[in-house]
């Protein structure tokens, strides 16, 4: 074996590891957009439920408004 051959084995290997790493990295990319859009509809499933809490809570007020007013009355 030469160093020619042996040049184009090294260079082989550092081509096959960049490319390891290339598929590497565009699957981490790929969770963490996963991740990311996960997160957004958490976000938006968590403001629902806030703006759910908020109209209950203002029903559950309103409702013991005119509770104390028929009592009173």
């Amino acid at each position: 074996m030469n160093t020619t051959d042996l040049n184009e084995i090294v260079d082989a290997q550092r081509l096959q590891a960049r490319i390891d790493e290339s598929q590497e990295l565009t699957a981490l990319q790929q969770a963490a957009g996963a991740a990311d859009a996960g997160l957004a509809a958490i976000r938006a499933v968590k403001a629902q439920v806030e703006a759910a809490e908020a109209d209950l809570a203002r029903r559950a007020n309103e409702a013991h408004r005119r509770l104390q007013r028929a009592l009173r009355g």
